[in-house]
């Protein structure tokens, strides 16, 4: 019998080896399927930009060629970052063994997240091509492959690596905080707006590098993604919503019980409420946040992720819609309220980086004025005054009697501006004694002036005052001298300063 039983569980050890080498050959060819799936699916993306100048906001700069990437997903749509395609004037994809490049056009865009979907009206460009699917949030420590044409090359690349960190931090396009994935996966310029796969599956969009670091790349995770194929599917992009609240963590012992907080309630205390926002008329300052739609807030501002790992509660409403509903339990007067809030977006004083393809100025007796934004702000480099600076860097919410910063931003030498030619990046505070709320009411104060003097006065006080009648007159006389075709942008209130 000792034989005949040795030689089964021989045939049976055998069989097993037989199982998991064929295992491990499925396993391959399912892997190699799918790379060359996503492959097939990943397009080249050129870019031909016209970028405003923000020092001479009625032009252009010219024009600038850049390439990335991006993914063919549902509804014969192209999914990449928004800064593969912003200011664009021209877009052509390609995609692998064609031979030729189609137009394309951005369908939608979010520029606060970084993402966008593109079209081609031409739909041979998609024929033969399974588009990719979305799938969840990556795993810490799961393998994922970056596909894409870094450098802007002309064949698809993949590049394996794991996720290293699940965080909310900074996308650089956007300057805004939302959740993001850190990968070890060499990531290089092109390989911008390419799918980030993990078993088959668009898990991530290659979005931007840490600088002076090797194989540290960022991704846009699926939920964030799919928060923005939501948001688009009903043709109107709105962007990511917020509570428009600044809000800071409570973990010192004497804040806690000035607070009458019990040890075992985190949470995090409002500090200020923008005028407007999701939480206006629903909190104030001193509320504590004790938790949102049931989860509740640690004292460090945090909330659980996944598997352990926890991120700054701001996701709890960045995830939602603009116009969902969050529920708020919140701590006032030493007890719990519940608070429902219908969630929008508002901007701080300087918004965020918008990048429009136009830029709105004022122009009026060669006296140059821009909303301020963080485009413009970046555009100035080291050459930005200490005052305004702050002004930028610091959480200006806006409020009822100002909800955007008003610049004079570059004086054009005429007689009728002598003495104010070497001013320049003053914010403005009022125009004829009235304080400025943001820039349609900057407008409509010009075009309402009225008496013998403009005047205009800045947060610093100083004072600005022309002749009115001498500066409409010259207005005309200084727009043609400088090649400039109109008073102002956007036009659609513009009046004929020239005749008034």
């Amino acid at each position: 019998m000792k034989p005949s039983s040795t030689r089964k569980t021989s045939a049976v050890a055998v069989l097993g080896l037989i199982a998991m080498a064929l295992a491990a050959w499925v396993g391959h060819v399912t892997a190699s399927d799918d790379s060359q799936r996503v492959s097939a699916a990943t397009v080249r993306i050129t870019t031909i930009a016209s970028n405003p100048d923000y020092s001479k906001p009625w032009q252009s700069k010219g024009t600038e060629t850049s390439t990335g990437s991006g993914a063919i997903i549902a509804g014969q749509r192209i999914l990449t970052n928004a800064h593969v395609v912003a200011c664009a004037a021209s877009i052509e994809v390609k995609r692998p063994g064609l031979q030729k490049s189609f137009l394309a056009r951005v369908e939608h865009i979010d520029h606060g997240s970084d993402l966008a979907l593109l079209s081609v009206e031409d739909r041979s460009f998609f024929e033969g091509v399974t588009p990719l699917d979305l799938g969840t949030l990556p795993a810490l420590e799961s393998e994922v492959t970056a596909h894409g044409y870094p450098i802007g090359g002309e064949t698809v690349s993949a590049s394996s690596g794991v996720v290293s960190r699940l965080e909310h931090d900074t996308y650089a396009h956007g300057q805004r905080d939302l959740l993001l994935a850190q990968i070890d996966a060499a990531l290089n310029p092109g390989n911008s707006g390419g799918p980030v796969v993990s078993g088959g599956k668009i898990v991530g969009v290659a979005m931007q590098t840490l600088e002076d670091s090797e194989n540290i790349g960022y991704v846009i995770p699926a939920p964030v993604i799919e928060r923005f194929l939501n948001d688009a599917a009903d043709g109107t992009v709105a962007g990511t919503p917020n509570l428009g609240a600044y809000c800071l963590p409570i973990e010192n012992e004497a804040l806690r019980e000035y607070l009458g907080l019990q040890p075992e309630q985190g949470g995090s205390i409002v500090v200020d409420v923008a005028y407007g926002s999701s939480a206006w008329g629903k909190l104030q300052q001193d509320d504590v946040l004790l938790a949102i739609d049931g989860v509740a807030i640690a004292g460090d501002c945090s909330v659980p992720l996944a598997r352990g790992s926890r991120i700054a509660f701001q996701y709890l409403v960045e995830k939602k819609q603009v116009g969902g509903v969050a529920e708020l339990t919140i701590w006032r007067d030493k007890a719990k309220q519940a608070v429902s809030v219908m969630l929008s977006r508002t901007d701080p004083q300087v918004p965020l980086p918008g990048y429009p393809a136009r830029i709105p100025y004022r122009v009026i007796g060669g006296l140059v004025f821009q909303p301020a934004d963080w485009s413009y702000l970046e555009s100035l480099g080291t050459n930005i005054p200490s005052n305004l600076y702050h002004l930028a860097s610091s959480v200006a919410l806006p409020t009822e009697q100002r909800r955007e910063l008003i610049l004079l931003t570059s004086v054009l030498p005429h007689r009728v501006n002598r003495g104010y030619q070497e001013w320049a990046l003053d914010v403005v505070e009022t125009v004829q004694g009235v304080p400025v709320k943001d820039f349609e009411h900057f407008n409509s104060l010009l075009d309402g002036a009225s008496g013998k003097w403009l005047n205009v006065t800045m947060d610093d006080k100083s004072r600005l005052v022309m002749a009115l009648a001498a500066v409409r007159s010259a207005n005309q006389e200084i727009l043609d001298t400088f090649s400039i075709p109109q008073d102002r942008w956007p036009s659609t209130t513009r009046v004929n300063v020239a005749s008034q």
